[in-house]
């Protein structure tokens, strides 16, 4: 997994949004920041992708819209607009034309049950309008229903049994923890950090101990300098009890 997407609610109303993108940026990943466009982006690394939404009359939200960061967009950014009506349409289309030129893409999309994409469609088509039509994928694939991630997460946090997170780095110490917790009745998920470790097969071993003992993802971590610092600081706490040697006989 190479790219990260930040989204919310409103992902600049915390405080710590915009150090989480430089410190994503730093570790390498490709980051995209969903915004509803009410707040300031001028602030967000250059580096992130922007997708800044632009929220019509239909939506109940458009005196929300901070016109000011359509003036600080760039080519690797986005503008969002969802469609509910005719009339929402006419809207975001007269504000277009009337702005100046955009650098960046404008996705426009019907509002899920409030309008067809293909009459959407015959209008940016008879008006010859700049923009791509995208639609709510999620929403035909699992309409208003949660999707396949979200009944995931929720099965998780309705488990009856104890969760166990363990520290995997594809060594027989974290390998045995993880069977331990597992034989034990936990539900284990793997937690992996790539900290620059000086042979790779690490990180891989530690994929197939996850895959066949682990109840869900490996979550991977890219260095930054807290990981870089747990480095040369001696680790105390360990995941599981250790069991007492066997009786000898």
């Amino acid at each position: 997994m190479r790219h990260v997407c930040v989204t919310g609610g409103e992902p600049l109303a915390q405080k710590s949004c915009l150090a989480l993108l430089v410190a994503l940026c730093d570790a390498g990943f490709s980051v995209s920041l969903e915004t509803s466009g009410a707040m300031d982006v001028a602030g967000v690394d250059p580096r992130v992708s922007r997708v800044v939404d632009l929220k019509t009359p239909g939506s109940g939200e458009h005196e929300r819209n901070r016109l000011a960061n359509l003036e600080v967009l760039t080519a690797r950014d986005q503008v969002k607009v969802v469609v509910c009506s005719r009339a929402d349409y006419e809207w975001a289309r007269d504000l277009l034309r009337n702005s100046a030129p955009l650098p960046c893409q404008v996705l426009v999309s019907p509002s899920w049950g409030q309008l067809e994409p293909r009459e959407l469609a015959e209008w940016i088509l008879a008006d010859r309008l700049d923009v791509r039509l995208q639609v709510q994928l999620h929403k035909i694939l699992w309409g208003n229903e949660p999707g396949p991630m979200s009944t995931q997460a929720s099965r998780v946090v309705q488990s009856s049994r104890p969760c166990a997170v363990v520290l995997v780095s594809g060594g027989l110490d974290s390998a045995t923890c993880l069977a331990i917790a597992r034989a034990e009745g936990y539900d284990c998920y793997a937690l992996s950090f790539a900290y620059g470790q000086r042979h790779e097969v690490e990180l891989a071993a530690a994929a197939r101990v996850a895959h066949a003992l682990a109840q869900s993802n490996t979550a991977s971590c890219t260095s930054t300098s807290r990981c870089s610092a747990a480095r040369r600081s001696p680790t105390r706490a360990s995941p599981c009890r250790r069991r007492p040697p066997p009786a000898s006989r």
